[in-house]
């Protein structure tokens, strides 16, 4: 990561003072927003920081082209045709037995600190 932010990639191994400049920009600028700004901006931040930085490293002439492919719609099964495998469907229920059981524990441990009987609306 700080690689990326110095500006030092595997074509370049100098640092690139316009990619430190807009890092910091944004890295200050999500800062700011975080300590001066309240609700609703303050929980966009990030969001807000990061489209801030990509639109500064756009001026800058940092980031890649975007280039629009010809084809609109992927094809089918773009990763491959799926596969059944049941070592995953037996992880899944094992994991989801753990999983109800730590939830019923949770209530009843609730109950008991709240002194409230469990009920069917619990579960």
């Amino acid at each position: 990561m700080i690689k990326g932010v110095l500006g030092v990639n595997t074509a370049q191994q100098m640092l690139d003072i316009w990619s430190l400049l807009s890092s910091f920009i944004t890295i200050t600028l999500i800062i700011w927003i975080s300590l001066t700004k309240k609700g609703f901006w303050q929980s966009i931040a990030i969001l807000l920081g990061a489209g801030i930085g990509w639109l500064i490293a756009a001026l800058l002439g940092l980031s890649p082209a975007i280039h629009q492919s010809t084809n609109a719609l992927p094809g089918l099964f773009p990763w491959g045709i799926p596969t059944f495998d049941a070592g995953v469907v037996l992880t899944c229920i094992l994991a989801a037995i753990i999983v109800f059981s730590n939830l019923v524990a949770s209530i009843l441990g609730l109950c008991h600190l709240t002194g409230a009987p469990p009920s069917a609306k619990l579960f």
